[in-house]
């Protein structure tokens, strides 16, 4: 519903305040927000600090800028790419189960799993895939389905490349 009200494009970070849950809100509705952000199979935040239980695959899923796919924060402020840009929507990751977010008070972006791999101590406040459904994560995809997918995942070609 979001890429019909706005102009055929995916959510952006740069608005609703930093936040795709935010950015998200008015498709999901205020008496069910919690439900859908959570996972119950999800251990607890350190502080009782909360977030989301979902990461956005927002380096690939925003427009290019000087690098491609963003890393650390380059390109978070771009806007989102036009759907029609997307060769293989029922391949691409739009959403994972990630891994608690406690650096800050917002965390629905995930990071690649090359970056991962590569800063696994220091997301900056992003989360990562977490396998925590019996070694698989829940995955939305663009189009719009969901799967529950196991270490394969990991192949950046395959699910989190748009093009």
């Amino acid at each position: 519903m979001y890429p019909r009200d706005h102009d055929e494009t995916m959510p952006s970070s740069n608005e609703g305040n930093g936040d795709v849950k935010r950015l998200l809100a008015p498709y999901i509705g205020p008496d069910r927000a919690d439900r859908i952000w959570r996972c119950p199979s999800q251990k607890p935040f350190a502080g009782g600090r909360w977030t989301s239980s979902y990461g956005y695959n927002w380096q690939y899923l925003l427009q290019a800028g000087p690098d491609y796919p963003h890393s650390d924060w380059k390109g978070f402020g771009n806007m989102g790419l036009l759907v029609s840009s997307i060769a293989r929507p029922s391949r691409t990751l739009l959403f994972v189960d990630q891994k608690p977010v406690v650096q800050e008070s917002w965390g629905t972006y995930d990071v690649r799993p090359e970056q991962s791999l590569a800063k696994r101590d220091h997301l900056d406040g992003m989360g990562e895939v977490d396998f925590r459904h019996r070694g698989k994560a829940n995955v939305l995809f663009c189009d719009g389905h969901a799967d529950l997918m196991g270490p394969e995942l990991r192949d950046e070609q395959r699910y989190w490349r748009p093009r």
